[in-house]
């Protein structure tokens, strides 16, 4: 993002055996979680809240202190183009995405983004 400032995704390693296959290996995977804003000049690490992000049908696309992503509704039947600045509750961009159904997707057994993560372009000089 900036020379003393970077963003990272958290991820989580989860045990997934379940209590009666003790005597088996345990089954770990990881999993995504929501990003982290790191200030490298004084060590501090902060959690970034984006809107509407959803850890498993969401995939971020960094310029600077803003994120694109596609942004899932709180009931999963709608999904959002979302363009967010870091320590701002709303979000700059935000519009509905017709025919995008994450109710078909989370049906899957592995889930993944919602759309692919957007490019960023800048205009021509």
């Amino acid at each position: 993002m900036t020379d003393r400032l970077f963003v990272v995704c958290r991820a989580f390693r989860v045990n997934d055996s379940l209590p009666q296959e003790s005597t088996s290996p345990s089954h770990w995977t990881w999993q995504r979680g929501g990003w982290l804003l790191v200030d490298c000049t004084t060590g501090h690490i902060s959690l970034i809240n984006l809107p509407d992000f959803d850890v498993l049908y969401s995939s971020a696309s960094w310029y600077r202190d803003y994120a694109a992503y596609c942004g899932v509704s709180d009931d999963g039947k709608k999904v959002y183009a979302v363009v967010a600045q870091i320590n701002r509750r709303k979000p700059i961009l935000k519009k509905p995405i017709e025919g995008l159904n994450i109710a078909d997707k989370q049906m899957n057994a592995s889930p993944d983004s919602a759309c692919p993560a957007p490019a960023w372009e800048l205009p021509p000089a």
